[in-house]
C-alpha cells in the first residue's frame, strides 16, 4: 500500500530520479524457491479471477451499469460525446451519448462548449500537447472542468527490487520513448501536463501522482490487483508496439525484436524486479469571466 506522503527520497537504482515518499509501494515476502514461471502463473490466475469483478457492475432499476454511459443513464439531461481515433465504441448506448471518430489534434469545430473534459492513455499519440490544451481551453465552458490522466514510462523500483537502469525492461522503456520522440509523439506527457494547462489559461490546477505497480507483487490487496491488471495490459500490448516502433524507427529487423522481448518478458516475470511507474491525474477548472 503506498506510504503517507513524506520527505523526498531517492530511487536507490537511479539516483538521477527523485522518488516522494508517497510513491513507495510495500512488496510482499516472497520464498526463496518461488520461480518466476511461478510468479508468471500468479500474475495470470490474479488477472483472471479479476475479470469477473471488472464486468461485474452495479445494477439499479434492474439494469447493469457500465462507467461511462452510466452517468448518462443517470443524469439524463446531460449529453455525452465520446472521442476516438479508432472505430471501437459500443453500440448500445443511452440515448444521450453518441461517439464519433476523428482526430483530437484536428481543429475542433464544436457548435457548443462542454461542461467536462476528460482525456486519459494519450501518452505517445499527441504531436502538439499545448495546442490540446488550448482547445480544451477555448471549448470549456466559463466555471467547467477538464481532466486528463496519463503515465511516465519510465520504470523505478522503491522497495529494494532487482530493477535496474539498463535491465532489458528499462531498455525497452528507452527504446520506446527514442523512437516516439523520432516520430515527433511526446511519450511522457504526464510531468508536464501542469505547466501546459496553466499557459493554456487554466486554474485552480490540482495535480495527484499515483504508485502504479506491474505485477502481483505488492504486499497491499488493492495493490496488487492494479498490478495484476498493469501487467496484463503491458504483456497485451507489448509486441505491438514493439514491432512498430523498434522496427519503423529504431531500425531493428523483426526477429531481433521478438528476441529482446523474451528478456523483457523474463523481467516481467521476475517476482524480485518489482518494478512500478506513476500514473498521475491533472483536473482544472475555467475561470469565469463577467458578461459571459
Amino acid at each position: 500500500m503506498a506510504t503517507p506522503p513524506g520527505p523526498e527520497t531517492t530511487d536507490p537504482t537511479n539516483p538521477q530520479f527523485p522518488i516522494e515518499g508517497h510513491h513507495y509501494i510495500e512488496a510482499a515476502e516472497i520464498s526463496d524457491d518461488v520461480s518466476d514461471s511461478a510468479y508468471g502463473e500468479e500474475n495470470e490466475s490474479y488477472t483472471t479471477s479479476l475479470k469477473s469483478s471488472i464486468t461485474n457492475y452495479r445494477y439499479e432499476n434492474g439494469r447493469r451499469y457500465h462507467a461511462p454511459t452510466d452517468k448518462c443513464d443517470k443524469y439524463p439531461s446531460a449529453e455525452v460525446l465520446g472521442n476516438d481515433i479508432s472505430p471501437i465504441q459500443p453500440t448500445l448506448v443511452p440515448p444521450n451519448v453518441r461517439f464519433e471518430v476523428d482526430d483530437i489534434e484536428n481543429e475542433w469545430v464544436y457548435s457548443s462548449k462542454f461542461d467536462f473534459i476528460h482525456a486519459r492513455y494519450l501518452a505517445g499519440s499527441i504531436k502538439d500537447w499545448p495546442k490540446l490544451m488550448r482547445q480544451a481551453f477555448k471549448f470549456t465552458k466559463p466555471g467547467g472542468w477538464v481532466e486528463f490522466q496519463d503515465f511516465n514510462m519510465r520504470f523505478y523500483t522503491t522497495s529494494g527490487g532487482e530493477f535496474k537502469p539498463g535491465c532489458p525492461l528499462d531498455q525497452w522503456t528507452t527504446e520506446v520513448i527514442e523512437g516516439l520522440k523520432t516520430l515527433g509523439m511526446e511519450p511522457e506527457p504526464g510531468p508536464k501536463l501542469e505547466g501546459w494547462v496553466k499557459e493554456a489559461g487554466f486554474i485552480n490546477v490540482h495535480h495527484q501522482v499515483l504508485p502504479l505497480p506491474v505485477g502481483v507483487w505488492p504486499k497491499d490487496k488493492k495493490m496488487k490487483e492494479i498490478g495484476a491488471l498493469d501487467y496484463h495490459q503491458f504483456l497485451d500490448g507489448l509486441e505491438g508496439i514493439s514491432l512498430r516502433v523498434f522496427t519503423n524507427v529504431r531500425g531493428w529487423k523483426p526477429e531481433e525484436v521478438q528476441v529482446f522481448l523474451i528478456d523483457v518478458r523474463k523481467d516481467l516475470n521476475n517476482p524480485r524486479l518489482r518494478a512500478q511507474h506513476n500514473f498521475l491525474m491533472h483536473s482544472f477548472h475555467h475561470f469565469y469571466l463577467t458578461g459571459m
